[in-house]
């Protein structure tokens, strides 16, 4: 029989013991874990701010014809070609564009064609080609005023 106990310790596989260093090492991975998923859950389901539910409210929108004019300084060589919305106060202005067209029209040309590449080639420029349409778009109109001015197209060549 004590040939048998022999063989049984042979055999057997020795137990490891578990250090401290592991399981503080596991509970720190943990935790870093949760806060990880909290942070980040938090951040997806997070109810949006008050302001992103604002929609933009827009006026009354008057489409121009397309314009199609020579920038300056650049010997007939370059053109640029356009097409934009008006945003208008109120109704009353819509009629009173489509009754001045000409006018209208006379405005925008004299604006677009003063202007050279460098102005229509940044940010900068195009807002500045927006602020001067839209004052001198109000200096023609009696019934309301134009608020604010969209470009559908802006290629220049």
């Amino acid at each position: 029989m004590d040939n048998t106990e022999k063989i049984d310790d042979i055999g057997a596989v020795p137990k490891k013991k578990f250090s401290v260093k592991y399981i503080i090492g596991a509970v720190i991975i943990l935790l870093i874990s949760f806060a990880i998923t909290f942070v980040v859950g938090k951040a997806l389901f997070s109810a949006p701010d008050a302001n992103a539910n604002q929609v933009m409210e827009i006026g009354p929108l008057y489409n121009s014809p397309e314009f199609t004019v020579n920038i300056a300084n650049s010997g007939g060589r370059r053109f640029l070609m356009t097409q934009f919305s008006l945003e208008v106060e109120n109704k009353k202005v819509l009629k009173e564009l489509n009754n001045k067209l000409p006018v209208f029209q006379d405005k925008v040309i004299i604006v677009l064609s003063g202007k050279t590449v460098e102005d229509l080639d940044s940010l900068e420029g195009k807002e500045i080609v927006k602020k001067e349409l839209v004052d001198n778009i109000n200096n023609i109109l009696t019934e309301g005023k134009v608020k604010n001015i969209f470009f559908n197209k802006f290629v220049y060549q």
